[in-house]
């Protein structure tokens, strides 16, 4: 390439960064969305903004507005008649999952804790009767008629049986405890070559610091409820099969307090239990473990009598009534969204977009607008300078991140587009995808941060100190150097601080939309950042307080930096193309793409040995934390 051909690059790339962060208007996009409040799946909310998205895909694969509607390609499932209208020319699908919708009436939502008479004042911390505060239902666990449901409050340790609690309510108390960063993510020395060779016989990755520098992550102990909740809240299903009428899950006093426990929205990839149950935090928590009865251990028990004599049966009167009415309805609809932009490569050699529709504040859903930089992007340097992408471009936008049993048996909602469309990236398809990027929680400020923000917009903490830092996988060696080069501008100029040692998968799991294609072997670049109120359910009246949880300068230089990762790699993969046609002669847009599939480096796992170290090492501190309970 001449001096001048770099030149026009660099500016036709400029302009394409800016168009994509016109077409987005993050700022206006994150008000829409604090308006909206909570967006779970398939609630009115979501699908309103699946329209508004649609509409903000069609405009960006366009370039402009349609000057007719799009054709709608609904479907009750995954169709494929739709592919080759959606590939050839510019159209966004809205294919449909229907499911199964646990609704509740958060505003109805009530516990009340009531002691029988001669006990008042007895030392359990509850009047004769008293309305205590929950800090969030358990999502789809169950609900209640308008009454609530009544019953006697049993205590259960780890080791009891749910079938002690038959005919009562069930009181259990979780554990958040801090694990080893390293059982969750490893490192990728940062260098200035993308070789990925080290001296970790991983190609480089390392979660010891054997290898040298490691991600703060990686050195860290990490406690976040979402994690907790995963790991150790209650089995609903076998408690209501042994008969329990509901569940009270209490966060251990020390783990997680009021504040932070309060409207999470945890675990959300829990079947329906058809059992009603509730989070408890703090003062409210101990209430209902201090209240509850705690049953005789069975004599089969390994730990009976290893229990104090006070801890083997502590008999109670005091009783609860939770009240937790909604609606179920059988019939929902989850979309995913989907399009595509054809490039230069003429076997289907593709980039994918991924990210998801549904949310439950302006945080834990704003990628789309990721999507929609990148899209305008690339149509605006195809039609502008005429300078198409090498790849094409496929966008999906799944509508059931947080109802994944209803599409995925495993993997994140991601899963379920690429189950449903092998054609679109396996190799021998119509497209194949040589690599990815998923965009999710862009801007994501701490707590205090926001908090400062929302009080005093004009003394908001300056970007540096108050953004969440920054959880960016790179799955392989050469797409963290992608990383450090397209986020380097924004290091420049202040807007985001500089990216430790770059981030990659550990040995147990990788979190957000990025991982089905990371487990398919496809590279990916991920952004999932983790603020500890991400699983918080916002409402429209709090909608100034949930904007302010996102910095728009800091989404902005996000976005310009996925829009630059995603030319980049572009580049390396038409390189790719052009070493292979050179050496096989012939054109390179005619290259198998197949072939290319290595172009952007091989994701690689860590050994088989250190997975099973990490998960002997999950097993303890499972059972260390049930134990305690």
């Amino acid at each position: 390439m001449s001096i001048a051909d770099a030149d026009a690059s660099q500016t036709d790339d400029a302009d394409a960064v800016a168009a994509g962060l016109a077409a987005t208007n993050l700022a206006g996009e994150v008000r829409l969305l604090a308006a909206a409040g909570s967006r779970p799946t398939g609630s009115p909310a979501h699908l309103a903004t699946v329209d508004r998205i649609r509409a903000a895909l069609e405009r960006a694969v366009l370039g402009s507005e349609p000057a007719v509607p799009l054709p709608s390609t609904s479907q009750p499932q995954h169709p494929s008649v739709t592919t080759a209208a959606v590939i050839d020319q510019p159209r966004v699908a809205r294919e449909s999952v229907r499911f199964t919708r646990w609704a509740v009436d958060r505003a109805a939502v009530r516990l009340t804790l009531s002691t029988t008479a001669g006990n008042v004042g007895a030392d359990n911390g509850v009047a004769a009767a008293e309305d205590v505060p929950v800090a969030a239902p358990f999502p789809y666990s169950g609900l209640t008629p308008a009454a609530g449901v009544r019953g006697r409050l049993v205590r259960l340790r780890a080791t009891d049986s749910w079938a002690a609690a038959a005919g009562c309510i069930a009181v259990v108390e979780v554990a958040n405890p801090p694990v080893r960063g390293g059982l969750l993510f490893s490192s990728w020395p940062n260098k200035d070559d993308d070789s990925g060779k080290g001296n970790s016989g991983d190609g480089g990755r390392s979660n010891t610091a054997a290898s040298g520098e490691l991600h703060p992550f990686v050195a860290a102990r990490i406690a976040n409820p979402v994690i907790a909740a995963t790991l150790f809240a209650p089995d609903l299903v076998r408690a209501r099969a042994a008969g329990v009428l509901a569940v009270l899950a209490c966060w251990r006093q020390d783990d997680l307090n009021e504040r932070d426990a309060q409207d999470l929205y945890l675990p959300f990839t829990r079947a329906y239990a058809d059992l009603p149950a509730a989070w408890l935090a703090g003062a409210a928590a101990r209430r209902a473990l201090a209240a509850a009865a705690t049953p005789a251990p069975s004599l089969l028990s390994p730990w009976t009598w290893t229990l104090p004599p006070w801890r083997r049966q502590t008999p109670s009167s005091t009783s609860a009534c939770l009240v937790l009415p909604g609606a179920i309805d059988p019939a929902a609809e989850a979309p995913t969204l989907w399009t595509s932009l054809r490039g230069r490569h003429r076997r289907g050699a593709t980039l994918m977009l991924t990210s998801h529709s549904d949310g439950l504040n302006a945080v834990e859903e704003n990628g789309h607008a990721g999507l929609v930089a990148v899209l305008a992007a690339a149509t605006r340097r195809a039609t502008a300078a005429s300078r198409p992408l090498f790849c094409s471009l496929l966008a999906v936008l799944p509508g059931a991140h947080l109802r994944i049993p209803a599409v995925s048996s495993h993997g994140q909602a991601t899963a379920a587009f690429l189950d449903a469309h092998p054609d679109l990236w396996q190799p021998g398809g119509r497209l194949c995808v040589v690599g990815a990027v998923a965009i999710e929680h862009l801007g994501a400020r701490t707590r205090e941060a926001a908090a400062a923000a929302a009080t005093d917009p004009t003394t908001a903490t300056p970007t540096l100190a108050g953004l969440e830092p920054q959880l960016l996988y790179a799955t392989t060696p050469q797409l963290a150097a992608t990383a450090r080069r397209a986020w380097a501008p924004a290091e420049a100029s202040g807007t985001l601080p500089p990216l430790p040692v770059s981030l990659a998968p550990g040995p147990l799991v990788m979190f957000g939309e990025g991982e089905p294609l990371h487990q398919r072997g496809v590279p990916t670049l991920a952004l999932v950042s983790a603020p500890s109120y991400l699983l918080r359910e916002a409402a429209p009246d709090t909608a100034a307080a949930d904007a302010a949880t996102v910095d728009v300068a800091a989404g902005e230089a996000q976005l310009a930096a996925f829009v630059r990762a995603v030319l980049d790699m572009d580049l390396a993969v038409e390189a790719a193309a052009i070493a292979a046609a050179a050496a096989e002669g012939g054109d390179p847009a005619d290259i198998d793409a197949a072939a290319l599939r290595g172009a952007l480096g091989a994701p690689r796992r860590l050994g088989m040995w250190e997975r099973l170290a990490a998960a002997v090492e999950v097993a303890v501190v499972l059972a260390r934390a049930k134990l305690a309970t």
